[in-house]
């Protein structure tokens, strides 16, 4: 069996027309585990999730802009651009539909706020303006595919057991992060200015995520595709077959 990954884009307004948008890095990432990409629209109707959630074998929740403030019960701030409701809508209702079902999650980024916010939890709106923190986490010149800052990921993790090192560097362009936990979520990385980088879920080892973006990373990078690599493993432990054998 091939594992089915639904992958989720944005939509994206032309002159001309409305386009369905998402970075190839993550079909690669994706085809390197092993997997099947499938790529999911932003949809208006959450209920479309469910036919979705019938189709695939683990999630990937994509990066992409900031997450509606009032979903978890704030006003926007002044640093908050962009938000569409209707994919952070259908985004959280694949979210809930996949943990309900047992399909593994993964988000990436935004991907991972999202999944904070289905549970209930919160974000920072913005790290520098709500945390006072003079960390980077956005540069606007550094290239998607190159190193940035280092994370500390913590012990008896999965995290670690797929990384194996305690300290080391990823990419990063993001100026939310998760403030409160979601029900049941907990860090497995932060930044050393203590933002949250990785979350996992207790007592349901099929939900986790990451605040870079490792997709853009695999190719140069080969130790980031443990991430998706292992997505394709819950996957297909899900369906009771074994895992798969990575060169």
């Amino acid at each position: 069996m091939i594992p089915v990954i639904g992958l989720t884009a944005f939509t994206q307004p032309t002159p001309q027309k409305k386009r369905v948008n998402v970075s190839y890095h993550y079909i690669e990432s994706i085809e390197m585990a092993g997997g099947i990409p499938i790529v999911i629209p932003e949809c208006r109707h959450p209920d479309i999730a469910k036919t979705y959630l019938d189709r695939i074998d683990g999630l990937i929740i994509s990066g992409g802009d900031d997450v509606s403030p009032y979903l978890y019960g704030e006003n926007p701030i002044n640093e908050v651009e962009y938000f569409s409701v209707e994919r952070d809508q259908f985004e959280i209702a694949l979210v809930k539909g996949a943990i309900k079902r047992g399909i593994p999650v993964f988000g990436i980024c935004r991907g991972i706020q999202i999944i904070n916010v289905a549970l209930g939890g919160t974000l920072f709106q913005d790290i520098r303006v709500q945390t006072g923190s003079e960390f980077g986490h956005n540069p606007k010149a550094m290239p998607v595919d190159r190193l940035y800052h280092k994370v500390v990921i913590e012990d008896n993790t999965t995290l670690r057991t797929l990384f194996k090192e305690k300290l080391f560097l990823v990419n990063s362009f993001h100026h939310q992060a998760i403030k409160e936990f979601g029900e049941g979520l907990y860090a497995s990385a932060y930044s050393q200015d203590g933002i949250i980088e990785a979350i996992e879920m207790r007592g349901n080892k099929f939900v986790y995520g990451v605040q870079w973006h490792p997709e853009d990373l695999t190719r140069d990078y080969p130790e980031f595709r443990a991430l998706f690599q292992h997505l394709m493993d819950l996957a297909l432990e899900r369906k009771g077959l074994p895992h798969m054998y990575y060169i």
